[in-house]
């Protein structure tokens, strides 16, 4: 249940964004539902010489602002040649190579669907990651068309959203539902949406927005992410206010705002349910941006079979999430958007907290130190 946004809504942007094919450097797919998106809400849309898309949206005189990021792409395929009934396909993402031989693909071949089932791998030189794959096919895909698994494309099972993407297109959801929502509103607020490429295969399009300084220095930055269940983030217990994943550990003053952001939801409904923790379970674009300066923090959705991978049965899978921990992002999102609209985003509430009646005690000190000396305490 959202506290902004109906569920219907919430419902409807999911089943039309998580089936649409995407893979490291083919979301050409997603970007077009993303732009036409912004486009309908009379946002502006801008699309940097990577790939990338910004959407912003400002009301009002806001005294902040915030920005969220979101990756397009999703573990995948890309077709580099057929000879007959065979495909040779580049392969980008996490996966454990113990998965690919045997494991169902499917590929988009204009408007048709062609399956097939992979019989060669190829690793990289470093023998720990795969690189190519061999697919027998079906039918006649083409050079450049995308592959993903052959599992669930989308479907709604009681509270889990099951689909072969959940990371990071449930990410892209939230933000345009928080756009949606703030674009229709008279509250002051001002919300980046960055929307970024190739993220499975080193936070390339991310990357490209830092070296070409795109984002204002001083702009705060929440990665959002589906990110892989762990003991104190699991699934249907709400998003995660992300402390640091497996390599850094995030900025606190955006920490501190979506605790707040978090704490006040649940403090107006108490069915409003939140974690915190550090997600080491993998990297997200956080790290990045806080390495090259910028205020960055995360939410995470606890995911079920991160990355297709069904770990318990040892297969390929489809992921999954709890309806409740994608509305709640929602509102996570769109209450930060409008806290960070009251003040620029910094330790200031934190620091106020931890001296509050710090002076008082401290005459305490004082006082014990007139009354001994030190060589008396021996």
């Amino acid at each position: 249940m959202s506290h902004y946004v109906d569920n219907q809504r919430i419902e409807q942007v999911a089943a039309e964004l998580l089936p649409i094919w995407t893979a490291p450097y083919c979301e050409e797919r997603v970007m077009q539902y993303i732009a036409a998106f912004g486009e309908k809400l009379r946002l502006p849309v801008e699309h940097d010489r990577h790939g990338n898309i910004i959407i912003t949206c400002r009301k009002g005189k806001p005294k902040g602002r915030i920005a969220f990021a979101a990756h397009m792409d999703h573990p995948g395929f890309e077709v580099e040649g057929v000879w007959e009934d065979r495909v040779h396909a580049r392969w980008g993402g996490g996966v454990p190579p113990e998965y690919f031989q045997g494991a169902k693909v499917a590929f988009h071949a204009g408007k048709h669907t062609v399956r097939g089932v992979i019989t060669e791998v190829t690793m990289r030189p470093d023998g720990k990651r795969v690189d190519k794959v061999t697919i027998s096919v079906d039918g006649w895909a083409r050079t450049g068309d995308t592959g993903m698994w052959d599992v669930t494309v989308y479907e709604r099972q009681g509270d889990l959203i099951v689909s072969r993407v959940v990371d990071d297109l449930a990410g892209c959801a939230a933000q345009l539902l928080a756009l949606e929502y703030l674009s229709k509103q008279r509250a002051a607020a001002e919300m980046w949406a960055i929307f970024t490429r190739a993220e499975e295969v080193g936070f390339v399009g991310a990357a490209q927005l830092v070296k070409t300084r795109r984002l204002p220095k001083k702009l705060p930055i929440v990665s959002i992410e589906s990110s892989m269940a762990l003991p104190n983030a699991e699934i249907g217990k709400g998003p995660v206010v992300r402390l640091g994943d497996r390599m850094t550990m995030f900025n606190q003053a955006v920490i501190d705002l979506l605790e707040q952001s978090a704490q006040q939801l649940a403090k107006e409904d108490p069915s409003f349910a939140w974690q915190r923790r550090v997600m080491d379970g993998g990297a997200c674009e956080a790290t990045l941006f806080n390495s090259f300066g910028y205020k960055a923090g995360g939410i995470s959705l606890p995911l079920g079979n991160y990355h297709n991978v069904d770990r318990e049965k040892k297969t390929i899978a489809p992921e999954y999430i709890h309806f409740n921990d994608l509305a709640r992002c929602v509102d996570l999102v769109i209450r930060a958007s409008l806290n960070a609209a009251q003040s620029e985003v910094s330790l200031d509430r934190l620091k106020a907290s931890l001296l509050e009646g710090v002076e008082e005690k401290a005459a305490n000190l004082t006082r014990r130190r007139a009354r001994s000396h030190w060589k008396d305490l021996a």
